[in-house]
């Protein structure tokens, strides 16, 4: 039978600056953004809102909020595509430590 899903836990921190620069990823221009520390309250729409808020409505054309359906909440982090390079960077410097508006949380992102 087919069974949900389930995620377990939440990739742990790596510093992929050190291994872009040490060439361990692709050559091509970054586009994908993985948003982490995101609180669990927080359904993908929200979430697209508050980003979308914050002046990226548009800019990406891949969103994805993984969630685990047990206790109906997110698993904590996302991947966005942006179009173009410069998305990318500007979401990452300014999300690299944001505070979370809809849902209070002590959680930073990263």
């Amino acid at each position: 039978p087919w069974e949900p899903y389930h995620a377990k836990s939440v990739p742990k921190p790596e510093n992929l600056g050190a291994s872009a620069r040490q060439g361990h990823v692709s050559k091509g221009p970054i586009t994908t953004m993985m948003l982490r520390n995101i609180p669990n309250k927080y359904a993908q729409s929200t979430l697209m809102e508050e980003i979308d808020e914050m002046g990226f409505g548009g800019t990406y054309d891949f969103f994805y909020l993984p969630m685990d359906v047990h206790n109906r909440s997110n698993v904590g982090y996302a991947f966005i595509n942006f179009t173009t390079p410069d998305d990318a960077h500007h979401f990452h410097c300014l999300f690299k430590e944001h505070r979370f508006r809809t849902h209070q949380s002590r959680k930073i992102s990263s």
